[in-house]
């Protein structure tokens, strides 16, 4: 009995280390690259030479990595990623990018139930510090797309929104085709939006 404690806490220790590593190998992965940019744009990532340094953005064709944020002080900045969808921001908005592969499938081998688990974990989120997006979602395959705010959490697949934060995080949200899913950040109120 003993030995079988040992060995399960044993392998729950080495699943733990192996999803920790794992996750800070995708950290630095390019999920995107930046298709225009007009203005004064910034850039702070942890994957490029100059490590959690602002950049100034001068040119489209620079590639985007998970975990990248930008500032964009006056202008605009249009990032595609790689799976065809795309996202804008205007005057005066901060975000942050974090896209994650699907890391149980790394792990866990094929079956119906852990397939639907899978998809569900596939995922990108984008956290809005403040500002106007309007994003152009592409059916990926199940991949979801989140934006989320200090106060709201909105997810969606297969959709057009637009999105503004103020500087208290409060947002206003509006779905131009498509399905998304919003809730508050305790999670007392959620709901279901679908246009068409």
């Amino acid at each position: 009995m003993n030995n079988l404690r040992f060995l399960s806490k044993f392998l729950f220790i080495q699943i733990i280390i192996i999803i920790t590593l794992s996750t800070s190998l995708y950290a630095a992965e390019k999920i995107a690259y930046i298709s225009s940019v007009k203005g004064e744009v910034r850039l702070k990532s942890e994957a490029r030479k100059r490590q959690g340094k602002w950049l100034r953005i001068k040119k489209a064709g620079i590639r985007v990595f998970s975990g990248d944020e930008f500032k964009v002080l006056s202008g605009r900045v249009e990032i595609t990623f790689d799976d065809g969808s795309s996202l804008s921001a205007m005057d005066n908005s901060s975000f942050l990018i974090d896209e994650r592969p699907n890391l149980l499938e790394e792990f866990l081998p094929s079956t119906t139930v852990l397939e639907l688990a899978k998809k569900w974990y596939t995922h990108r989120n984008i956290t809005v510090k403040h500002g106007m997006i309007k994003a152009v979602i592409i059916d990926a395959g199940e991949k979801w797309t989140s934006f989320e705010t200090t106060k709201a959490f909105v997810s969606m697949i297969d959709a057009t929104v637009s999105i503004k934060v103020d500087r208290f995080g409060n947002m206003q949200f509006s779905c131009e085709n498509g399905f998304a899913e919003v809730s508050n950040s305790a999670g007392s109120l959620k709901l279901e939006l679908e246009s068409g």
